[in-house]
């Protein structure tokens, strides 16, 4: 395994990172630079995930070994760097959706790397952000296994950890994100149960728990496809599927649309056709 971002500086570091995700690297990459594969494996094109922007994930064919020690800092949602073994490497801001399918190291043009975030191209700054996992999806410092050994782990790789919370701010609104969904909190009033909950809370009021519960339920659906709400945009909100947005051309459609996104499986006649008219 190499580092195909060695001869770019990190600008953000591990313990950068600390105060508001669950951990990783950024480097300076210009727009649309084309990385090589690090290391022999599978690519598999995440889409458009939350703060993320266009992600992928690379399993890899043989699990690596640590060279250096984890970091004990405690990450945003409470948890520090995982021991590992790592067995995937996440590759997040992406400018345009890679080939999905089987690598071998060194391979060119794996992914290219841009800004997109929160459903949009240019949804932060340019450079590109890399972590690796272990089997459980729990995020690892990739630099830190650069040149080491092959390891043996006994457990499949898993996607990314779903349980990975944050509050984050967007055009002065405030969104709850998970490494595969975001979605917007919708008052005030409902931000402090939130706060509580991600803040790892022992007892909830029975308000509280409702609260917690819609959302749950908001970020449960479909991992591909959210409704994207982009403040200051005329037209407001778009169905984002697969990387693709779409806007959402009218309020009756927003229910239906809604509804697909929640993971629903029944519809009637009359949202099958705005399902097709979105989607066909």
């Amino acid at each position: 395994m190499h580092n195909p971002l060695a001869r770019w500086r990190v600008t953000g570091t591990w313990e950068d990172h600390a105060s508001y995700s669950e951990g990783g690297t950024d480097h300076p990459t210009p727009y649309g630079t084309r990385l090589e594969c690090p290391a022999s494996g599978t690519l598999r094109y995440d889409g458009w995930v939350g703060t993320a922007g266009r992600r992928a994930t690379l399993y890899l064919d043989h699990p690596q070994g640590r060279v250096r020690g984890a970091s004990g800092t405690r990450m945003s949602g409470g948890r520090s760097e995982a021991p590992g073994p790592m067995v995937a490497v996440v590759f997040q801001h992406l400018s345009a959706d890679p080939r999905s399918g089987h690598y071998n190291e060194w391979d060119p043009d794996m992914v290219r790397t841009g800004a997109s975030a929160s459903g949009r191209e240019f949804g932060g700054d340019v450079h590109h952000h890399i972590h690796g996992l272990d089997a459980r999806g729990y995020r690892l410092d990739f630099t830190k296994f650069i040149g080491a050994s092959l390891a043996s782990v006994s457990e499949a790789p898993v996607s990314e950890e779903d349980d990975m919370l944050d509050i984050i701010t967007v055009d002065g609104k405030k969104f709850l994100v998970t490494t595969t969904s975001m979605t917007w909190i919708e008052g005030p009033g409902h931000l402090g149960a939130l706060e509580k909950w991600i803040g790892g809370a022992n007892s909830l009021t029975e308000a509280e728990r409702k609260v917690v519960g819609y959302y749950q339920s908001k970020l449960r659906g479909r991992p591909d496809a959210q409704i994207v709400e982009i403040p200051n945009d005329p037209k407001s909100r778009y169905l984002s599927v697969g990387g693709e947005l779409k806007w959402i051309e009218g309020p009756g459609h927003l229910p239906v649309l809604e509804k697909f996104v929640s993971g629903a499986a029944s519809f009637s006649p009359a949202e099958r056709d705005v399902l097709d008219h979105y989607l066909g």
